[in-house]
């Protein structure tokens, strides 16, 4: 897994997995970003037993190899286990790696899964999710390596899959009703790769709007 961001990547927190034990041949994986400004630090639980620890904000963990089932996350502030910041089931699907990422303020901490298949590619492909709280509805305008509007997309929605040619993407966030002007991205396509495109932070206040991309 690669990454690329507009600011400084911190260094990933490596996960002690007592769950790995019962590995067979058909297993998922799950990874995480902490992407919820007012969280700080957090500690991520699956099936009760903490599994990655002190994971700060724009992080991202390493991955974590599970058997396909259905397993139950809880996230707490770092060493504070009073009250849950999040607590869900998820199914984790064969072949398959769980993007999930983790916005919203402390108070409402909001999780989005982006699936995405550990198969070989033979194409690159892109995808935008929205995970600005506080954000209008955007839509990512490309400039390179073609010209395209696309559609509108909610917070914790994502734009469809497109298949581009290795290059440079280049183009602009605009917020609507009014199409403002938000922020403008510059990335380069490796090619038979995943890029999942984050788009979070906050558009009234701090930290500031801001994309981050995952290359699988």
């Amino acid at each position: 897994m690669e990454l690329q961001s507009t600011s400084e990547q911190k260094d990933m927190s490596s996960p002690v997995n007592p769950l790995k034990q019962n590995l067979t041949d058909s297993f998922g994986y799950i990874q995480f970003t902490h992407l919820s400004p007012s969280s700080k630090l957090i500690d991520i639980f699956i099936n009760g037993v903490k599994i990655y620890k002190q994971i700060s904000y724009k992080q991202l963990t390493n991955k974590l190899a599970l058997p396909a089932s259905s397993y139950h996350i809880d996230i707490y502030p770092t060493d504070v286990m009073v009250s849950s910041l999040l607590s869900r089931k998820i199914e984790v699907l064969p072949e398959t790696l769980h993007n999930i990422a983790l916005s919203g303020e402390a108070n409402d901490m909001k999780y989005t899964d982006t699936p995405t298949s550990i198969a070989i590619k033979n194409s690159s492909h892109v995808k935008f999710i929205h995970l600005v709280a506080d954000g209008p509805s955007f839509r990512p305008v490309i400039l390179t390596p073609k010209s395209e509007e696309l559609p509108l997309i909610q917070y914790k929605q994502s734009s469809n899959w497109m298949n581009l040619s290795p290059s440079i993407l280049q183009g602009c966030i605009y917020g609507y009703p009014y199409r403002d002007y938000l922020t403008s991205f510059r990335f380069h396509l490796q090619p038979q790769k995943q890029h999942l495109i984050y788009i979070f932070g906050s558009v009234t206040g701090n930290p500031p709007l801001e994309l981050m991309v995952l290359i699988q």
